[in-house]
């Protein structure tokens, strides 16, 4: 955020696991090892950054889609637990996964404590993971979720309306966005994932390494 970041832990973004480590490093190999003499610099440094996130799509997370074209996402509109207003580029600066859930939705459910404990390992100034509930209506399902399973450092948020998973082009859930810091799209996984395994980690460690306008259009 521009001001004061959502975020929870306080805790180094990189190298939770020896896999963010290599991730990063693969980062910088990639970046710094090619030139950009023949021109075209910005589209080789698009195709430097989907090569270091497939590179990272392993394990549990290999079903995560590297975008082909990093659009920047919709700045969908949305509430925190507190009933403040809060828009998707108040977190520009921040690298962030964007976890689209419901209630109703049994794997969301299933995977919020590894989310949770994503955010515990991970979160910090540079990256946030937001969870966004589109349950219609008010705040309280969500929130007696949370409560129910415990969450200690994931942020609530919530859109009544359900208008968001339109707007972000989700069909199904989960579905969990990564972005990078000017909030173009990385890409996305769709269904549930063990979100707090090293596979996870390095994958958010890969973004992190990358430029800031890594992607961008």
């Amino acid at each position: 955020m521009s001001t004061q970041k959502p975020t929870k832990g306080g805790k180094p973004a990189l190298f939770v696991s020896a896999g963010v480590a290599l991730v990063a490093l693969l980062a910088a190999f990639l970046y710094l090892g090619e030139g950009d003499s023949n021109g075209g610099a910005k589209s080789q440094a698009g195709n430097r950054s989907a090569a270091v996130l497939r590179a990272a799509a392993q394990g549990t997370v290999a079903n995560f889609t590297v975008a082909k074209d990093a659009k920047i996402v919709a700045d969908i509109s949305f509430v925190d637990g507190a009933g403040t207003p809060k828009k998707l580029s108040d977190w520009r600066g921040q690298v962030v996964l964007l976890n689209v859930w419901a209630t109703w939705c049994g794997p969301c459910r299933k995977e919020m404590p590894a989310l949770d404990h994503l955010q515990a390992l991970m979160g910090s100034d540079e990256f946030e993971v937001v969870a966004l509930s589109v349950d219609r209506g008010k705040i309280g399902l969500p929130q007696e979720f949370f409560d129910e399973i415990g969450v200690k450092e994931l942020g609530l948020y919530h859109d009544g309306s359900a208008k968001a998973g339109s707007k972000l082009g989700v069909f199904g859930m989960p579905t969990t966005l990564l972005l990078g810091r000017q909030g173009q799209i990385l890409g996305r996984l769709v269904g549930p994932a063990e979100w707090d395994d090293e596979h996870a980690q390095a994958l958010v460690g890969a973004a992190l390494a990358l430029p800031g306008d890594a992607g961008a259009p």
